[in-house]
């Protein structure tokens, strides 16, 4: 398990999963139907202003959370995965596969619940596992680099 030297990782990688996690919330309620879905032009749109924004590299620390899911999709979540569309699989393919589910409190409101374990657990693995942090110096190259291109399209 790594040691993290600076609260600023935990930091970045939350508002990563945050933002992925908003994204998502707008086929949540297909998803728990376990329709085939179709990712909207704005999840599609906002996906690349995160990633124009964050850069690249920020996927290499995302990890896509999706809550308010019924109760099968939850417990086994290939159910999940299996009802998305080709577009949205590989963009979880472009994140390393990484995502989980939030479980829907409602549901599995035992206390100690081994369902929402596994997800916990499934999450702090993914953080953990980073290699490597998103920090403020490859936000700031990001911006550089943004900014070059901005000259030159001008110039």
């Amino acid at each position: 398990m790594r040691r993290w030297n600076s609260g600023r990782c935990i930091c970045y990688r939350c508002v990563n999963i945050s933002i992925l996690h908003s994204v998502f919330q707008m086929t949540e309620q297909k998803l728990s139907r376990l329709e085939t879905t179709r990712f909207t032009n704005e999840q599609r749109e906002t996906i690349n202003q995160i990633i124009n924004f964050l850069g690249e590299d920020s996927l290499n620390n995302m990890i896509a959370v999706f809550s308010k899911c019924r109760k099968a999709p939850t417990i086994n979540p290939d159910q999940l995965l299996n009802s998305f569309s080709q577009e949205e699989k590989d963009f979880l393919d472009r994140i390393g596969n990484r995502f989980t589910i939030s479980p829907n409190l409602e549901i599995f409101d035992e206390p100690n619940d081994l369902i929402v374990a596994r997800h916990m657990t499934n999450l702090k693995n993914y953080i953990v596992s980073f290699s490597d942090c998103y920090t403020a110096a490859i936000f700031k190259k990001v911006g550089e680099n943004e900014y070059q291109r901005n000259v030159q399209m001008l110039g």
